[in-house]
C-alpha cells in the first residue's frame, strides 16, 4: 500500500520520452536539442531514453509525473502512451513528427484517435494542424527547430574536400538518415532521382549526408553507376557543419513533417529548394521536378522567416506548465 501511495505523489517536472543520437535523425536531434535548451534556461525536466524500451520503469515514471511528453514515430506506442496517461491522470503531450497524410488509412485512423485522446497534440505543419485542431481544441502548431548548442566538428579530410570543391563549383547538399519508402514504394528522400539529375548538370556538386551509410549501400546494390555522381559522407557527422560549407540545400522528399534540415538551412541563410508536398516555411524555393532546381540560375534566397529562439523555448515551457 505504501508503494502505491508513492506512485500517487506526482511531480510537476516534465517527463520527456524519446531517443537522442545516435542514430542521427530529425526526431532524435530535436529531442536532444530540446533537452539542451530546457537545461540552458533552467527549466527542470526528467528524460527517459526509449532505447531502454517501453518498460515498467517508464510506466512508473508516467504514474509519478503530472506532465509527460512523448517523441516517437511508433503509432502503437503513441496510442498506448495516451491511453495509459489518461488512466494515470497524467497530462499527455505528444508531437506528431510526420505529416498526417503520409500514412495509410489504418494508421491515419489510429493517429486521429491518438490526437483525440492526447491532452495536447503538437503538430509541425499547417495541413496537419487543420486536421488536428478539428479533433482536439488543444492542438498546437510548433516548430521542431532549435539551433545546436554543441556542434561536432567535421572530420578534417571531409572539411578540406568540401572547401576544395567550393573553389571550383557550388555545393548542393542533401541528407538522408536512412533508406525509407512511402506508401507508393518511392524513396522518401529521393536520392536516386537527385543522382540521376546531377549526371546532366555541371554547376553543382551534390554532397550527400548519409550518416548511417545505408543509402550508399542501397545505391551500390541498385544503381552502382550513380555512386560517382555525388560526394558521399557515410559516417556519423554534423549535417549543420556540412550546411555551413554548402551553397544550397535540397529537400527532395515525397512526404515531410517540419524538416529540421530545412529550418537549419534557412537559419544559416542558405538557398533552400524543397518539394511542394507539404506546407513549407517562407523563404523556400518550391519545385515539383528536380529539373527546376538546375533551371534556377543565379537565384537568391527570398526574405527569410524571422526566428526567435527565446520565443520558441518559451512556447515549450508554457505547454509544459
Amino acid at each position: 500500500m505504501g508503494m502505491h501511495n508513492n506512485y500517487l505523489k506526482k511531480t510537476d517536472t516534465i517527463l520527456i520520452i524519446g531517443k537522442s543520437p545516435p542514430p542521427i535523425g530529425g526526431v532524435t536531434i530535436h529531442v536532444s536539442r530540446l533537452c539542451q535548451h530546457l537545461k540552458r534556461v533552467g527549466h527542470g525536466f526528467k528524460y527517459y531514453d526509449l532505447k531502454n524500451g517501453a518498460t515498467v520503469k517508464l510506466a512508473k515514471l508516467i504514474l509519478m509525473t503530472n506532465n509527460a511528453h512523448l517523441h516517437s514515430s511508433n503509432t502503437i506506442l503513441k496510442l498506448i502512451f495516451v491511453i495509459f496517461c489518461k488512466i494515470a491522470q497524467t497530462k499527455s503531450i505528444i508531437t506528431l513528427h510526420a505529416d498526417l497524410n503520409r500514412f495509410g488509412s489504418v494508421k491515419v485512423a489510429i493517429e486521429k484517435v491518438i490526437i483525440i485522446i492526447a491532452t495536447v497534440p503538437l503538430v509541425l505543419n499547417h495541413d496537419t494542424y487543420i486536421q488536428a485542431s478539428r479533433l482536439n481544441k488543444n492542438a498546437k502548431m510548433v516548430t521542431a527547430f532549435f539551433p545546436p548548442l554543441q556542434v561536432l566538428a567535421l572530420d578534417s579530410k571531409i572539411k578540406v574536400d568540401l572547401e576544395n570543391i567550393l573553389k571550383q563549383k557550388k555545393i548542393l547538399c542533401t541528407n538522408a538518415f536512412d533508406v525509407t519508402f512511402d506508401n507508393y514504394g518511392k524513396e522518401i528522400y529521393g536520392l536516386s532521382e537527385l543522382l540521376i539529375a546531377c549526371e546532366v548538370q555541371s554547376e553543382y556538386v551534390l554532397v550527400i549526408s548519409d550518416p548511417s551509410g545505408n543509402y550508399q549501400r542501397f545505391i551500390r546494390r541498385k544503381s552502382p553507376a550513380l555512386l560517382h555522381n555525388a560526394y558521399w559522407i557515410s559516417t556519423p557527422h554534423s549535417f549543420y557543419e556540412v550546411l555551413k560549407l554548402s551553397t544550397a540545400f535540397v529537400r527532395n522528399t515525397t512526404t515531410d513533417g517540419d524538416s529540421l534540415s530545412v529550418r537549419e538551412a534557412l537559419f544559416l541563410g542558405k538557398l533552400t529548394f524543397a518539394t511542394d508536398v507539404v506546407c513549407r516555411p517562407d523563404g523556400i524555393v518550391l519545385y515539383k521536378s528536380v529539373k527546376e532546381i538546375f533551371q534556377n540560375k543565379g537565384i537568391q534566397p527570398e526574405q527569410l522567416p524571422s526566428y526567435s529562439l527565446e520565443l520558441v523555448v518559451d512556447e515549450y515551457t508554457k505547454i509544459y506548465g
